[in-house]
């Protein structure tokens, strides 16, 4: 048996959804129970199908707080016996002739004020034995003074776009080193443009380097983060909240940078159809690469050109001629021909 509770914070960041999709395929849980949503059920539902689970139930967020889910597989016949804002009951049974229990994912109030009355809930939906009973979410409860600490900072609060650099580098601390040593290597003579032309070669040639390097060691840390998450998880004693948080925060900042690479490349796709870093988004930033190349014109005359320079001039010359009068004789009868609009006062 395995089930996932996550205190999700919010359904909008979507490389989020992208972690939960990565965690669910590597647990295989049949029940998943997220927290602080801050969504409608319209949004949960998506994120089931995107998490190709069967079955789900949702309370809406009250504005920009709160929100909880559960979702669960198939296999496992699911009903709800009850719910409130902080709290779903379920009964399960594993599959047909499995063992019968109650889930309760639970969220315990914000505010300490109020977290008598979330622990007098807590006792209220305590199942009559000998039933089994697994109550998790969270409870909003400071067991170590370890855990007291601030969450990790979105690292996407600030980014450009601007031509061919990639917004995803603002994000990495070593891009503004390596354009800065790039920028410096080249001193400034008495040709300004050809040294202001170095400087920019010597850039994106470093650029591209480390962007190539960065491939390569991107996808082992990321895999190498999620191992090493799942190991605290199930040996850790309370004293892995650190360096939880530390790997947390790169595995989402690798998240994040792929995303923003994918947005810049699709452009107005990205408002447009709000695809999420799907095959089908890679598909569309790759073929306005492949659309954007002219590889050969016809002329007025027939040819089929192919060079760069010949299918050059022949877009010179069209709208050369487009734009150029014919100096067109004799056509004062034409306009005699026409009703004019002005009457003999406004002429006046």
């Amino acid at each position: 048996m395995s089930n996932l509770v996550w205190n999700y914070r919010e359904l909008g960041n979507p490389w989020l959804v992208r972690i939960l999709s990565k965690l669910t395929k590597e647990k295989c849980p049949f029940l998943v129970f997220l927290v602080e949503t801050k969504a409608r059920k319209q949004k949960l539902e998506n994120v089931r199908r995107a998490l190709k689970f069967d079955g789900c139930f949702a309370i809406d967020s009250m504005g920009s707080s709160g929100g909880i889910a559960l979702l669960w597989k198939v296999d496992w016949n699911v009903r709800i016996i009850s719910y409130t804002r902080c709290h779903i009951s379920a009964s399960v049974k594993e599959g047909v002739n499995g063992h019968k229990w109650q889930f309760t994912g639970f969220y315990g109030h914000p505010k300490t004020a109020k977290r008598k009355t979330s622990w007098q809930l807590l006792e209220m939906l305590k199942p009559p034995s000998p039933m089994a009973w697994m109550c998790a979410g969270d409870f909003n409860e400071i067991l170590h003074q370890e855990e007291n600490k601030g969450l990790p900072v979105d690292p996407t609060n600030k980014l450009r776009t601007s031509g061919r650099y990639e917004a995803a580098w603002d994000l990495k601390e070593e891009c503004k080193k390596i354009v800065e040593y790039s920028w410096k290597g080249t001193s400034m003579g008495v040709e300004g443009a050809k040294t202001m032309r170095q400087r920019l070669i010597d850039c994106q040639r470093s650029l591209s380097q480390w962007n190539h390097k960065e491939k390569m060691i991107k996808h082992k840390d990321i895999n190498h983060s999620m191992r090493r998450i799942r190991h605290l998880q199930e040996t850790g004693i309370g004293n892995h909240l650190t360096e939880m948080q530390s790997l947390q925060k790169e595995v989402e900042l690798s998240m994040a940078t792929e995303e923003i690479k994918w947005r810049q490349r699709a452009k107005q796709h990205w408002m447009k159809v709000g695809d999420r870093n799907t095959t089908w988004f890679h598909l569309q930033a790759s073929h306005r690469r492949k659309t954007n190349t002219i590889n050969n014109l016809e002329d007025p005359q027939g040819r089929v050109l192919t060079k760069q320079e010949d299918i050059g001039d022949v877009f010179t010359g069209y709208f050369s001629s487009l734009f150029t009068t014919s100096s067109p004789s004799n056509f004062e009868d034409c306009l005699n021909a026409l009703d004019s609009k002005l009457t003999i006062e406004m002429k006046t």
